[in-house]
């Protein structure tokens, strides 16, 4: 259930067992943990007070120091950011302004730091998980998905695994709403369902390891023909970019093959047709590189992609290069597509006559990758 206060979440329970389980070590970081937060101390309160052992007693009033003096003001610091903020210090972010998670940049050293506080802190998390735990989870699994994900099937367990914290999936879907909710992120739906876990991993950015293994090559491949494709059309969105993306899926070697990795890329190839459009209007001349005129008119622009340019500048160049479908923007498209229909497919062409939607359907299979030229 929700804890009332807004601070965060109180896990399920399991509650006599937990409670009764803890040592006076594991409390003793638990009022650790809650330094700054008056209402996990209350918490850390009534628990130790329901507790028989002598050491119990002294902690409580400890707790209850704590409180009182952030009640009087006494835990005031330097630090500008307001109090719910300042656990942000050592990740050197002032506070959360709705950028991606990936805009952020956390160095090495950083993203080893959450990850060594989310391990520190997951025994307790089990018991109550403040609103800052479920945001420094967040984006630390931001990062793990754009630093170690090899591909396959993205789990919950596999993130949890790297810090000490297991949780049913009502619980795991709780705290991704509170960090994202924190990070003022977006819910994530496509088809009417919220993807939380494919949301968390979206933010990473692109992941590295798409980059460096025995399928070098796929990638360049399947997001110039996606930028190619969003070239051609006159208002892409995400939505249609995603569509784009399914229809040429069969690029992409199985292991990276799903929804996750899809919206990474069709959000990827969106921004750089947005740029090079942004490049084009701002009077780029034909055969200019478009990353040499957004460099000079638009510094800032590798900030906006969810890719680190350092390390993959020769990728971003080709989708920059890419040729739009024939025709050019706002052709008229042409697909081969397998129409279900009384539960047989047709083979049918679709072109000028039919006003042809190239977003695929669900009664529609596209033949060949989906679009051709």
């Amino acid at each position: 259930m929700h804890d009332t206060s807004g601070n965060g979440i109180t896990a399920e329970r399991h509650t006599h067992r937990d409670q009764t389980c803890m040592r006076r070590v594991d409390f003793e970081e638990q009022i650790r943990s809650a330094h700054d937060d008056a209402d996990a101390l209350l918490l850390l309160c009534d628990e130790l007070a329901a507790r028989k052992e002598p050491w119990a007693s002294i902690l409580r009033l400890r707790a209850i120091q704590r409180r009182v003096q952030l009640r009087n003001g006494a835990g005031k610091s330097d630090d500008a950011r307001p109090p719910e903020h300042r656990w942000l210090a050592p990740l050197d972010i002032k506070a959360p302004d709705g950028r991606s998670l990936y805009q952020y940049r956390l160095t090495t050293e950083q993203y080893k730091w959450a990850q060594e506080e989310l391990a520190r802190r997951a025994f307790g998390m089990r018991l109550h998980r403040q609103k800052r735990d479920c945001a420094l989870f967040v984006l630390w699994a931001a990062e793990w998905f754009r630093r170690c994900y090899r591909g396959g099937i993205q789990r919950w367990n596999d993130l949890g695994s790297q810090v000490g914290l297991k949780f049913d999936q009502s619980a795991w879907r709780r705290l991704a709403d509170e960090g994202l909710e924190y990070w003022r992120i977006p819910q994530l739906r496509l088809n009417g369902i919220h993807h939380r876990l494919s949301a968390i991993a979206r933010q990473g950015g692109f992941p590295v390891a798409a980059l460096r293994n025995d399928n070098v090559g796929w990638a360049q491949k399947y997001l110039e023909r996606l930028t190619a494709m969003l070239l051609a059309d006159t208002a892409p969105d995400l939505g249609r970019a995603d569509a784009f993306a399914l229809a040429i899926e069969d690029i992409v070697p199985p292991v990276w093959r799903h929804d996750g990795m899809r919206t990474v890329c069709a959000e990827l190839a969106l921004q750089i047709v947005r740029f090079r459009r942004e490049a084009e209007a701002g009077g780029a001349f034909s055969g200019m590189l478009v990353s040499a005129w957004l460099d000079i008119n638009r510094p800032d622009w590798r900030d906006g992609l969810p890719i680190t340019i350092g390390e993959d500048d020769a990728l971003v160049d080709g989708m920059m290069r890419a040729v739009p479908l024939r025709g050019g923007q706002g052709s008229i498209r042409a697909a081969r597509l397998l129409v279900n229909t009384v539960g047989k497919s047709w083979p049918r062409k679709s072109g000028p006559g039919d006003k042809c939607d190239a977003t695929p359907t669900p009664n529609s299979v596209p033949l060949h990758g989906g679009l051709n030229e």
